[in-house]
C-alpha cells in the first residue's frame, strides 16, 4: 500500500516549505480478521506550492 500526505517543513533561513510525503507500507494478513502493516520506507518526495491541497482520496478494502 501507498500513503501520500503534505507537511510543512523547515527549509533553510528558517521559512516553511509545503512537502508531498510518501510512505510504502506492506500488509500480511495473519488470520481472517487481522491485516498487520510494516512501513517499509517514508520520505518526502515533491516540494509543492503553499497553496497546493489535495482534492480527494481513495480507499481500498482488503
Amino acid at each position: 500500500m501507498v500513503v501520500f500526505w503534505d507537511k510543512y517543513v523547515r527549509a533553510s533561513g528558517g521559512y516553511k516549505e509545503k512537502m508531498i510525503w510518501c510512505a510504502a507500507i506492506s500488509l500480511e494478513i495473519r488470520s481472517s480478521e487481522e491485516v498487520w502493516g510494516k512501513v517499509e520506507w517514508f520520505d518526502a518526495v515533491l516540494k509543492v506550492p503553499k497553496s497546493y491541497k489535495f482534492v480527494y482520496a481513495i480507499a481500498a478494502t482488503i
